[in-house]
């Protein structure tokens, strides 16, 4: 098991997970997810956000903004 899948693992052992990754951005956040990630992010993006969500933060990454903001526009 890797180091990533292990933190994953026991995050997920104690609470309900609040990092999800779906196809529809809309949809997740609408449906309560604090955050939202692109498949392509890399596992030290991952590690990030675990954590600042954690803290409480909802981070949005930049490609995700950019993703809401062209299907805002459109």
């Amino acid at each position: 098991m890797t180091a990533l899948a292990a933190l994953l693992a026991g995050l997920f052992a104690v609470a309900s997970p609040r990092v999800l990754v779906d196809e529809d951005i809309y949809r997740a956040l609408e449906a309560g997810a604090v955050t939202y990630l692109l498949k392509e992010a890399l596992s030290d993006e991952l590690v990030t956000v675990i954590r600042e969500v954690h803290a409480g933060g909802r981070p949005i990454s930049p490609d995700v903004a950019a993703l809401l903001a062209a299907a805002d526009t459109a």
